[in-house]
């Protein structure tokens, strides 16, 4: 296996300390006008990015930001989408995510009773929870056409 796909401590380490700096803006300019054909390598990559994705990033989770459409972030959130991108789970299947499909069960478990369902599933993010809502309520009501 390419050991970029392996678990790298110190690397994990170096991005929260880029994650914890502090940034000028930088812009797209300041990135190579060329890519060599041995790319950068992913330490390289970081420390070439972080000031221009971390520098020049909206600060929603700010003290003076109200909530905008995609609200602020705790930072255990941070570290179960990092767990989930490392394991690359899809609930689409057992087998490709036994733990998290047995997780997500619960969790629905917990939350339906406050909206007075006995059932659901989770969605990656609004736009797909907005969608699934609209066709669950269309197949309830017997609805042919949907305009949105």
């Amino acid at each position: 296996m390419d050991r970029d796909f392996l678990s790298d401590r110190e690397g994990l380490l170096h991005t929260l300390e880029l994650l914890t700096g502090s940034y000028h803006h930088a812009g797209p300019n300041d990135l190579p006008a060329t890519l060599s054909e041995s790319g950068l390598g992913p330490r390289a990559t970081l420390d070439t990015l972080a000031p221009i994705v971390l520098g020049g990033a909206a600060c929603l989770g700010g003290a003076r930001a109200f909530a905008h459409m995609d609200p602020p972030t705790p930072w255990i959130t941070w570290a179960t989408t990092l767990w989930n991108a490392s394991l690359n789970q899809n609930l689409l299947h057992p087998a490709t995510s036994p733990a998290a499909r047995d997780i997500e069960q619960r969790v629905v478990q917990w939350l339906a009773s406050f909206f007075g369902m006995t059932g659901g599933h989770m969605t990656a993010g609004s736009t797909l929870a907005n969608l699934t809502a609209l066709w669950a309520a269309r197949e309830c009501a017997g609805v042919k056409e949907v305009v949105a």
